[in-house]
């Protein structure tokens, strides 16, 4: 019986414990032996940089000694445990490749590729497609760095998927595929699952019954193991059964296996983040799903609850976008929800910052004739612009028309209740979000939708200027991996209106979970089956470049960031033909409001990155350290690069100004 291991983690593991890995949901070790059967080999192979190492046996992996000093001391990342062994007589694991050090797995090729390549099954033929000198003996026979492979099925095939892979320039997935078509094309059926990976950590597995007996491949769904059950919530357990039996039924009806193993891992990763209302709501999707036989493209094609998610696999991702606005609601429901705990505050900050101000008051001054502005606050949060945006009108001596709009209810409200309370507003129409007036201004409330397309703003109707403030834009995700939904909005609003005040997170803010989620983008990419839906899970909307989720109150919300340089070539992009991108902030929000002298300091700083003066905003930055410490600096290193702006190294958000 042939057993493998994969294993991908997040940071070096020893690779001991391999050794005694459990079975999954099953007593007894994963590469332990049963009574009456015999070991044929076992073996460990590792990625470590750019180097594969492995160690290999013909006695139990517990009881051999070289074999555990090696993985005591060895620690990887990427690992390939491999077992084969087998209690009769006759199998082809005794008789048909004779057991010895030279064929036990893995195999690991030695230079520059660290390919490493294993194999579960039987190639009954591969003497025969040695001997006949065909296209497989040749490239077996001549290969190089595979000398120590030994004789068996599983060594040539290796050498197969080596010779294909120096042919094609390191492309794993097409030398496996070569190889796998190459030894198909004649002889008896076999079986030809393999797995393998190389320096880059790119994994490719796959599992193959070749023609010739009119056997269907064995379905994939038994290699799906959803995680659901980690979560340790009633119910989850029996919602899956039933969907693995509605695609067991779908498969045996002709729908694609790859297409419903990937729904499988979707549904299970949207089901272990839903919460009891949600699962309902999923489970009569999936139903419907199965029953109908969509296909993973045309679920996303009708707008369905499935769409294609990373690298071609489903998810809900619709469901996390609108879940996100409920999250808000719940924050804006009370001012103090959240109240000292929030770094962001965004319940507790209800006014601008100084550059805010000024460039909410630039834009009004440049709408010419009329005697009202009218102002689309797109994502308007609890109205904390209003404020600089009715001063800014009324010293041009215009009244201001203002269309609030955001897709969290409870942000509406609070803003809603701020004008009436604070600001001498009065209703001017029935509802909790009904219109209302104070003299010549009025505001009107717009709920939209967290998963609602760009073309829903066109209702709105024109405008003289556009807002869209403190991380609006930043905030909205992409519902299916690579669409540019910001983009799209950004052009929405340029056509709305002819002037655009964008405010939108930079590459200098929350640097934490950017990192963490740049690296889980980086380890997706090379990811296949359980270990894939995993990080799928954890990406969840942050798929593209640039996003992440951020923590407050033990709940996680989407937001992404950008560079000065690719925030003006969007705007561009969407159409505006001025853009002009400035450092809004180099402190937070929150503390800025909370202290004047820090507000004061971050001015000087300000006018400095604009004129983007290195030198003197470090003499700036080292005096105050100075003063702080109270002892001249003897020595100072360059704290800025001079290739790079100051608006690029300092910024935590970037104020835009665009028109066209």
């Amino acid at each position: 019986m042939c057993r493998l291991l994969l294993v991908v983690d997040d940071s070096e593991q020893k690779l001991l414990p391999l050794v005694s890995a459990r079975r999954q949901n099953k007593r007894g070790q994963l590469f332990g032996l049963s009574k009456g059967e015999r070991l044929h080999g076992f073996g460990v192979a590792w990625l470590t940089g750019r180097a594969a190492g492995a160690v290999v046996t013909t006695r139990p992996p517990s009881d051999d000694l070289n074999v555990r000093r090696v993985l005591g001391a060895t620690s990887s990342r990427l690992a390939l445990a491999f077992i084969r062994s087998c209690a009769c007589d006759r199998c082809p694991a005794t008789t048909y490749c004779p057991a010895s050090d030279a064929n036990a797995q893995p195999f690991v090729r030695g230079g520059a590729s660290g390919l490493v390549v294993a194999h579960v099954g039987i190639l009954h033929h591969h003497r025969e497609l040695l001997r006949d000198g065909g296209e497989a003996g040749r490239r077996a026979a001549a290969v190089a760095d595979c000398g120590d492979a030994g004789n068996s099925d599983a060594a040539f095939l290796y050498r197969l998927v080596a010779s294909y892979y120096d042919d094609f320039g390191g492309d794993l997935e097409r030398a496996v595929r070569a190889t796998l078509d190459l030894v198909s094309a004649t002889g008896p059926p076999s079986s030809l699952n393999l797995v393998a990976t190389d320096k880059t950590g790119r994994v490719v597995a796959c599992r193959r019954r070749s023609p010739g007996d009119g056997q269907a491949p064995p379905p994939l769904m038994r290699a799906v193991v959803a995680r659901v059950a980690s979560a340790n919530r009633s119910g989850l357990g029996a919602h899956l059964a039933a969907a693995k039996k509605r695609r067991l039924a779908a498969l045996r009806a002709g729908a694609s296996a790859d297409d419903l193993v990937a729904s499988l891992e979707a549904f299970a990763a949207a089901l272990a983040r839903a919460d009891g209302g949600e699962q309902a709501a999923l489970v009569e999707r999936d139903r419907v799903a199965c029953a109908s036989g969509l296909t993973r493209e045309a679920a996303a094609a009708t707008g369905d609850a499935v769409a294609t998610g990373a690298n071609g696999a489903a998810t809900d991702r619709r469901a996390l976008a609108e879940s996100q606005a409920r999250l808000y609601d719940a924050r804006y429901s009370s001012s103090s929800a959240a109240e000292g705990q929030d770094r962001a505050g965004v319940e507790e900050v209800h006014t601008t910052v100084a550059r805010e101000t000024e460039a909410i008051a630039s834009a009004i001054a440049d709408v010419g004739d009329g005697t009202t502005v009218h102002l689309l606050d797109f994502g308007s949060g609890n109205g904390r612009c209003f404020a600089a945006s009715r001063a800014a009108a009324r010293a041009r001596g215009k009244a201001l028309a203002v269309t609030a709009y955001d897709v969290s209810s409870g942000a509406l409200g609070a803003f809603r209740r701020a004008l009436v309370d604070d600001h001498g507003f009065a209703a001017d129409g029935g509802g909790a979000l009904g219109d209302v007036v104070a003299g010549a201004d009025r505001v009107r409330f717009v709920q939209g939708s967290a998963t609602a397309p760009p073309e829903a703003l066109r209702s709105l109707g024109s405008f003289d200027v556009a807002l869209s403030g403190w991380g609006t834009t930043s905030a909205i995700p992409d519902l299916r991996p690579g669409e540019g939904r910001q983009l799209q909005f950004l052009a929405e609003l340029c056509r709305r209106a002819p002037r655009l005040l964008n405010v939108v997170s930079s590459e200098n803010n929350f640097l934490g979970p950017q990192a963490r989620f740049r690296e889980i983008r980086r380890r997706r990419a090379a990811a296949v089956g359980e270990d894939a839906a995993r990080l799928d899970a954890e990406l969840r909307l942050a798929t593209s470049e640039g996003s992440f989720y951020y923590e407050v109150n033990n709940e996680e919300y989407f937001y992404s960031a950008v560079s000065p340089r690719v925030e003006e070539r969007r705007l561009r992009a969407a159409g505006f033909r001025d853009v002009d991108v400035r450092a809004c902030n180099v402190a937070s929000f929150r503390d800025l409001l909370a202290s004047p002298r820090l507000a004061r300091l971050e001015r000087a700083v300000l006018k400095l990155v604009d004129g983007n003066q290195h030198l003197r905003l470090q003499l700036l930055l080292t005096r105050l350290a100075e003063k702080a410490a109270r002892r001249r600096l003897q020595r100072v290193a360059p704290l800025f690069d001079p290739d790079r702006t100051l608006v690029d190294q300092c910024a935590r958000y970037l104020c835009s100004y665009a028109s066209r």
